[in-house]
């Protein structure tokens, strides 16, 4: 398991880009029902020096056309269906186009996917559902429905919701710590590995769920004692889950807490003052989590402990794209 791939100063090159499923009309392609886009800057502006793009639109691969009528989902009294003008029925379509696309994009081991927010093809909730009594924001577009139902494990957002810093933050750190998962798992995966793997995360675990973390530990020091292959299937779907939850100040001074614990003794009282007075200022919102991060790796520097060094909590994502300054 190698760290180095996300470290602060290395180039983000094009073949270490993580292949990302996304709604076509993000990109700036005119492909919406209207025949517009809905391009998100944020996405080609700056998530595109990190992904490349899986494009697909469900609607047009479906052989709607550009433009169109506008669909909607609507309950009937036997099933969800997707409709068009005159109730055109595109539920079959759209289903078919989700039956090729699902393992073309496995099969180019997409990292994540990114939704467009609304739609009834693609909307990750809130979709409007018309039904008998009436219209309801509790919908899920078709396409996306059945990557989340097949792919569960495989981070999702909308784009709308890149525009919260903890939303985002959360989404990108999800893509990252997937890959590196995925990666080991794709490279005959063992369990020694799989120990290493759950050492070096461990504390960006803990700044998700302290006890979750502490119950993966359990779990898979029986891994050998196991069948192996649902032991890592379990694993997947338990970090993904744990990842999912939004960490918080309170959860990420525990764990900068924890990890100053490996130099702590070899730092002046001053030094110590210095850090946790930095901590209370992170508390209070005068500044960001990077701030007492930096301080905090700048001290592991110095230290002796390899492995708290080695924490991918450290630098779970490519530095470059801040996060952590806006948190």
């Amino acid at each position: 398991m190698q760290s180095s791939r996300y470290a602060v100063k290395q180039q983000w090159s094009d073949d270490k880009k993580l292949p990302i499923g996304v709604s076509r009309c993000l990109l700036g392609d005119e492909v919406r029902y209207d025949g517009g886009h809905k391009r998100s800057r944020y996405m080609t502006d700056v998530l595109s020096d990190y992904f490349s793009w899986c494009p697909v639109c469900p609607e047009v691969e479906a052989g709607m056309g550009t433009p169109r009528p506008a669909i909607r989902l609507v309950q009937t009294d036997s099933s969800l269906r997707v409709l068009g003008k005159d109730d055109m029925d595109f539920t079959d379509a759209l289903s078919r186009v989700a039956d090729t696309r699902i393992p073309g994009l496995r099969g180019e081991k997409i990292r994540g996917f990114i939704f467009k927010k609304d739609s009834p093809s693609c909307g990750m909730e809130r979709v409007r559902l018309y039904h008998k009594g009436g219209v309801s924001r509790t919908g899920v577009g078709a396409f996306a429905a059945r990557v989340a139902a097949e792919w569960p494990n495989l981070p999702v957002e909308e784009e709308g919701r890149l525009n919260d810093k903890r939303l985002r933050e959360n989404f990108i750190e999800r893509v990252f710590t997937y890959d590196r998962w995925r990666t080991f798992v794709e490279n005959t995966p063992t369990a020694s590995g799989l120990m290493t793997f759950h050492a070096q995360h461990k504390y960006l675990f803990l700044a998700h769920n302290q006890a979750e973390c502490r119950r993966l530990g359990k779990f898979i020091a029986q891994a050998e004692k196991q069948d192996f292959k649902a032991t890592l299937e379990t694993y997947e779907t338990r970090i993904m889950a744990l990842m999912r939850r939004l960490t918080s100040v309170k959860k990420q001074i525990n764990t900068l807490q924890h990890l100053l614990g490996f130099v702590k003794n070899d730092l002046s009282s001053e030094d110590k003052a210095d850090f946790l007075g930095i901590l209370d200022q992170y508390r209070n919102g005068i500044v960001p989590l990077i701030t007492p991060l930096l301080l905090l790796r700048l001290h592991l520097k110095k230290g002796n402990s390899e492995w708290a060094k080695a924490q991918i909590y450290l630098t779970p994502y490519p530095e470059q794209l801040a996060l952590r300054s806006h948190l």
